[in-house]
């Protein structure tokens, strides 16, 4: 089997063209919401430095949340473009069922 860029181009087209609609509201769901909402709870912690991390514990806290739930959302995605017709429960159910094991291959 050859991989051609042109081939992956083409599938991932007619994904997008399926799918786009929920791939936008998931990726707006958890990956946008979660990085605007832990920027206006802890401001300090949106530079992404060692030192704003360890100067507050909750800014910290809110980062390994938001993590958490970004994984959740790429594994959505996935779920998604996997699976034709998938709903966005079924995608959501499917990426918190693989949390655990993606973070067990990270």
């Amino acid at each position: 089997m050859r991989l051609s860029i042109g081939t992956a181009w083409d599938q991932t087209r007619v994904i997008v063209a399926r799918d786009g609609a929920l791939i936008a509201t998931v990726a707006a769901a958890l990956f946008v919401l979660p990085s605007a909402l832990s920027t206006l709870i802890a401001p300090q912690s949106a530079t992404i430095t060692q030192e704003s991390a360890n100067a507050s514990g909750i800014g910290g806290l809110i980062q390994i949340i938001m993590t958490l739930i970004s994984q959740i959302g790429a594994l959505a995605v996935t779920a998604i473009a996997l699976k034709p017709g998938l709903s966005i429960g079924e995608a959501l159910t499917t990426g918190v069922r693989r949390l655990l094991p993606a973070i067990g291959a990270s």
